[in-house]
């Protein structure tokens, strides 16, 4: 059976009753005689089933320190982005017959 406590008492006393229900008690707060609130201990969340991952397959590290292609390059520079961050594959292809046509700079 849940206890009953007024308002003004459980205002009074409310980090007591959080510890009585995080223990497991059911405490129900009334106004004026009848019950308005139920404080009680919250549900365990649901575990993680262990291995959930396992399909992933980590790449070797010559795969990750290999370097990056020219396009990959561009694309992490942001070369390919408006200032929305969109385009076409109209537009995305203007921009490679565009950096195709360039000459390298000379260093």
């Amino acid at each position: 059976m849940a206890d009953s406590i007024n308002a003004a008492e459980a205002k009074a006393h409310f980090s007591e009753l959080l510890d009585r229900a995080a223990r497991g008690e059911e405490i129900i707060v009334a106004r004026s005689g009848k019950p308005v609130a139920r404080l009680m201990p919250l549900a365990d969340p649901p575990k993680r089933p262990f291995g959930i991952a396992k399909h992933w397959k980590i790449p070797s590290d010559e795969v990750l320190l290999e370097p990056m292609s020219e396009e990959d390059l561009r694309w992490a520079e942001g070369y390919y982005q408006n200032k929305d961050g969109l385009y076409t594959k109209a537009t995305l292809r203007k921009l490679a017959a565009k950096s195709k046509s360039r000459k390298p700079r000379k260093s």
